[in-house]
């Protein structure tokens, strides 16, 4: 089996998950700056984008994508992949910021893996979300916080929405419509 890891313009091939992991990992482990808006990676600069994360994410049509921390919790962590997508795949430097709960991450810098603090993060970026109204086809991609209780007391989970190609598309490891708080960021 061959994996294939983008680094820079051309694909290298990696014989084993492990060596596409410790690859993976090195090239994470450099140094990101940001400024006006721009992450350095190691081998190239590129504008932050919700776009690059969501490809990113859904992962050639998976919905769902690990850390290069190579943590995976047994059932899935929605903010600890959503915050890796969001630095690796968008560009968003910001979001690998110190103050996290991030125990378990092993990527260098450290990921969020609390839904509550991708959401404060989230309201960094935009202050006014959809609140409880889904956003009309063909307006973009959305980072998702949501809650089982209307009052936020509940369980907390995050997620990217996509309305671009003329459907609702998410991608994540859920999305729960029926819950009674929804929050639709864009930025």
């Amino acid at each position: 089996m061959s994996l294939i890891l983008k680094t820079g313009d051309a694909p290298a091939i990696a014989s084993s998950r492990r060596e596409f992991l410790a690859t993976a990992r090195r090239l994470v482990a450099a140094p990101l700056v940001a400024a006006a808006g721009v992450a350095m990676f190691p081998e190239k600069a590129q504008a932050a984008s919700l776009v690059g994360a969501w490809n990113y994410y859904f992962n050639n049509g998976f919905r769902y994508r690990d850390c290069v921390c190579g943590y995976r919790y047994p059932a899935g962590n929605c903010a600890h992949s959503l915050s890796n997508a969001l630095a690796v795949g968008g560009g968003y430097a910001g979001v690998l910021t110190a103050g996290y709960t991030d125990a378990n991450c092993r990527a260098t810098p450290r990921r969020p893996i609390r839904a509550r603090d991708l959401r404060a993060w989230f309201a960094l970026m935009q202050r006014n979300p959809l609140r409880n109204v889904c956003p009309a086809v063909g307006t973009g991609i959305y980072c998702v916080y949501e809650n089982s209780a209307a009052n936020d007391t509940g369980t907390g989970h995050v997620c990217m929405f996509n309305t671009t190609a003329g459907i609702y598309t998410w991608a994540g490891t859920g999305y729960w419509p029926s819950w009674p708080l929804q929050e639709f960021y864009k930025f």
